[in-house]
């Protein structure tokens, strides 16, 4: 165990990332855990504080390891390798795709009632989630961010493998690990305190009404 809670491994990675603040940045967390760890980075750099949604592709029959991940803006990763060995035909990968798609949607619909989303054209964007085990994730975030106009994008979390730091080549501008471990089997093995986030709570976070508060003065919204 690494940290108390993703509040407390969001406070340490701040400390990772002095160097990103001003009105140009844009703190955004994968959904999820991902946001809780946001916020505490967002409050500790005083920057404003932004979600995505990234959905990881799997088979029913093997959940593990994803073939893939999508993103908001239409983005959308496939491991080539993997998806080659699956014992699945194209047309059910497609309709998975499909089923992620239309789930991811009404996610970011959800969300996107409790606060708009942020303008994020010619701004930094860090990219924060619990842990950097699975590239894919990242990957998709990184470029959904380059979609909306970021003109750089850095991905920082508490934990990650060099594995996966290794792939973010070409994606991210630039990689933040504030812990580094050779494998990620469970990403709750570093926190105490590894209650799930839902939706309802990212959006107490999007509203700032959960602490960590976060600072949003003066940033321009867009639907």
């Amino acid at each position: 165990m690494l940290y108390l809670d993703r509040r407390d491994a969001g406070r340490r990675l701040a400390g990772h990332l002095r160097a990103f603040r001003g009105p140009d940045i844009v703190v955004v967390g994968l959904a999820g855990g991902g946001a809780a760890v946001a916020s505490a980075v967002a409050a500790e750099l005083h920057v404003a504080l932004d979600v995505t949604v990234v959905h990881q592709l799997r088979t029913p029959e093997w959940s593990e390891p994803a073939f893939g991940a999508i993103a908001e803006r239409g983005v959308r990763i496939v491991d080539g390798n993997r998806a080659r060995i699956l014992r699945t035909d194209a047309s059910e990968l497609s309709r998975i795709e499909r089923r992620e798609r239309d789930a991811l949607r009404r996610r970011v619909e959800h969300l996107r009632s409790a606060r708009p989303r942020l303008e994020l054209a010619g701004r930094t964007v860090v990219i924060v989630d619990e842990a950097l085990a699975v590239a894919a994730l990242t990957r998709a975030a990184c470029r959904a961010a380059y979609s909306r106009g970021a003109i750089r994008v850095v991905v920082a979390a508490p934990v990650g493998t060099e594995a996966a730091m290794a792939e973010m080549t070409g994606d991210a501008d630039k990689v933040v690990c504030s812990h580094t471990s050779d494998r990620i089997t469970h990403v709750g093995e570093f926190y105490q305190d590894y209650a799930p986030v839902d939706d309802e709570h990212v959006c107490e976070l999007l509203r700032g009404e959960s602490e960590p508060a976060r600072e949003s003065a003066a940033v321009p919204a867009v639907r």
